[in-house]
């Protein structure tokens, strides 16, 4: 583990990751410093700076409550997924800035410890991502999605960024690529989607695309947590993904919620072509091995936990 005088200061701590990765942090006897988010709130009794960071520098934030027994983990991300230059310009410009304060305070800084992670997405291998291309190289594949261009983005600028300092520096920074997620304060997504739609007066669940629906690999969010706080080695590689060992479509999933929740409504299929981006076909066996680490729940499990969580 880290040295117990590990502190946290999380930018994004009111989202999906943050409020769980906060709750671990705690969990596991260390201690939030600051958490920074657009609402100024919550979950726990650390202190909390309210910023909207795709806007506004908060580099002198960081400069009041950062020491060398600090790291900054970067949460926060837009969930745009629409194409088009204008989007792209805007989804830009928020990653520029927030990396900015980031990148602002390191460099104004007289020690050389800091430590920096971002959570980025296994997305950024795009959509073709299956074992007759084991070991494909992340930068080999198309982006699919916005989202998975902010995280492209980013993972490229923090790694030059990196790059300018010597040895004993350039360390200090990881990436994390988690496949998809799961968990409590879930915002979006699939699961999240199915579960609204058993709660509401419609007889039936619309889901896009054509039965059974694309295949992914999920993840318990309470895993990615303790993996940042607890991996000895975390800054060594610099990038690696985490994923469930294995994938489940979409009928599967539905099944499985239905089955927790004792709520049984039919499918209605679109019979149309869902986004771009819910076309993945991430098989994690084709992962790079060096750069894996697998969960050993299966995705259907850890749907099962978050459904009851």
């Amino acid at each position: 583990m880290y040295n117990y005088t590990t502190k946290y200061i999380v930018l994004g701590d009111s989202g999906f990751v943050g409020k769980n990765l906060t709750k671990c942090i705690e969990n596991n006897n260390k201690s939030v410093t600051l958490g920074i988010n657009r609402s100024g709130t919550s979950n726990s009794q650390y202190e909390v700076v309210q910023i909207d960071i795709s806007k506004n520098t908060f580099s002198h934030v960081l400069n009041k409550y950062c020491d060398r027994y600090t790291e900054i983990v970067l949460c926060a991300a837009n969930p745009l997924v629409k194409s088009g230059i204008d989007n792209y310009i805007q989804n830009h410009n928020i990653l520029i800035n927030t990396l900015k304060s980031i990148f602002d305070y390191i460099q104004g800084i007289d020690y050389p410890h800091v430590k920096f992670t971002y959570i980025s997405s296994m997305s950024v291998y795009g959509n073709k991502l299956n074992n007759q291309q084991k070991n494909v190289g992340w930068y080999d594949v198309e982006l699919s999605s916005m989202y998975a261009q902010e995280k492209y983005n980013a993972e490229n600028l923090i790694e030059r960024f990196f790059e300018q300092w010597e040895d004993e520096r350039i360390f200090n920074f990881r990436v994390i690529r988690p496949c998809a997620m799961v968990g409590p304060y879930l915002t979006h997504g699939l699961v999240y989607d199915i579960l609204r739609k058993l709660a509401s007066i419609s007889p039936t669940i619309d889901l896009l695309g054509y039965c059974p629906g694309s295949r992914k690999p999920y993840l318990h969010v309470q895993s990615l947590c303790e993996l940042i706080v607890n991996y000895p080695n975390g800054f060594n590689n610099r990038k690696y993904n985490i994923s469930a060992a294995d994938n489940a479509s979409v009928l599967e999933i539905a099944s499985v919620v239905m089955q927790e929740t004792g709520i049984y409504k039919p499918i209605q299929w679109s019979n149309e072509k869902s986004w771009t981006g819910d076309q993945s076909l991430i098989e994690p066996k084709a992962l790079n091995d060096n750069f894996t680490w697998q969960n050993t729940n299966t995705s259907l499990k850890n749907i099962r936990l978050a459904v009851n969580s």
